[in-house]
């Protein structure tokens, strides 16, 4: 039977013996015994040395506080990649609020133009560099088609009442968002054009425009530039 603590020493718990006679190892770790040596097979002798907790035992570490930071960490990193993908539709979402209703306007010349020049710094310099080219190219040239000759932003040459977005796909450090017109107050059945969007130097660019049929933005505009260059040798 285990050895229970005396009156001296109610507090005490059963003496971990680990067979009849012989005190476990645990035992001389976590106390000192009475220097009069009052420990009897029997019981705990009323000796007034009590046993007296070993304080050169490290204390047991409490692992919950450990665990529960842990576990804010992870909450935290995925709050953090959800904001992630979220951005990015905000900034496609901002920018087509922006420019559907002002592309429904007359102006004195392309739309896209205009958001050039109003909106340089959401484009990507290499994208921003090629419709510049491309505009300035089409301008010299106004009797023939020589650069884009529909809307870049909308892969159309229709006016239409606004643009919403559909699924947004990471792909290779950037992010491509789904953008549907809205004509007739209907929605299109599939994407009429898709947006590559990455953060530059902590920012939100259009880095390119996919057709979802095929083809892209950026390889359209180095053809049509290969072509102008070919055409005037």
């Amino acid at each position: 039977m285990p050895l229970r603590g005396n009156a001296v020493n109610p507090g005490v718990g059963p003496l971990p013996f680990l067979r009849s006679g012989e005190i476990s190892q645990n035992f001389y770790m976590s106390y000192k015994l009475p220097r009069c040596g009052c420990l009897l097979l029997s019981g705990v002798s009323h000796c007034k040395r009590a046993l007296i907790p070993n304080p050169l035992r490290p204390p047991i570490m409490n692992l919950k506080p450990i665990i529960s930071a842990l576990a804010l960490f992870a909450l935290s990193a995925g709050a953090q990649t959800l904001h992630a993908e979220d951005s990015p539709r905000k900034f496609v979402q901002d920018f087509y609020d922006w420019y559907v209703p002002m592309a429904a306007r007359s102006h004195s010349e392309d739309a896209s133009n205009i958001a050039l020049k109003k909106k340089s710094s959401v484009f990507s310099p290499e994208l921003l560099k090629a419709l510049k080219e491309d505009a300035v190219a089409s301008s010299k040239s106004p009797g023939e088609i020589v650069g884009l000759d529909w809307d870049p932003f909308l892969n159309s040459q229709e006016q239409i009442e606004r643009c919403v977005l559909g699924n947004t796909t990471p792909k290779g450090g950037a992010f491509r968002v789904e953008i549907y017109d809205i004509l007739g107050g209907k929605k299109d059945k599939k994407p009429n054009i898709i947006a590559e969007v990455k953060q530059e130097n902590g920012q939100w660019v259009f880095v390119n425009f996919w057709n979802p049929d095929g083809g892209n933005l950026l390889n359209e505009l180095r053809e049509l530039s290969k072509s102008r260059k070919k055409t005037a040798k």
